[in-house]
């Protein structure tokens, strides 16, 4: 299972403990693969250069970043006692607000 879709499967059986660390898990692999490919090496060797290398790194940053925040998003869903499937269900309901903002 892809690592998005396992970690909103584990958000909505409100398995969220396993979920923060399922995440940082992934996060600190991604990040072990962006240190084996800088951009430079990759300019080095790919046929587009410089661009090729620009968009792979792009890429490769989105991917790191979208799993980092769900560590603190689960904790905070621990926290205040939310369960997964709800902050799911109100998360895919908004199409106004892009962000769904949690109370302090």
């Amino acid at each position: 299972m892809a690592g998005g879709a396992q970690i909103k499967s584990l958000l909505w059986l409100d398995e969220k403990e396993t979920a923060r660390t399922r995440t940082l898990t992934q996060s600190q692999k991604l990040q072990e693969l962006a240190f084996m490919m800088p951009k430079d090496v990759l300019t080095a060797r790919l046929t587009g250069g410089a661009d090729s290398a620009n968009v792979i790194s792009n890429i490769a940053s989105e991917l790191r970043h979208r799993p980092a925040s769900v560590p603190s998003l689960a904790s905070r869903l621990l926290q205040l006692e939310v369960h997964g499937r709800d902050y799911l269900k109100v998360a895919q309901e908004e199409d106004k607000q892009p962000f769904l903002v949690l109370p302090a």
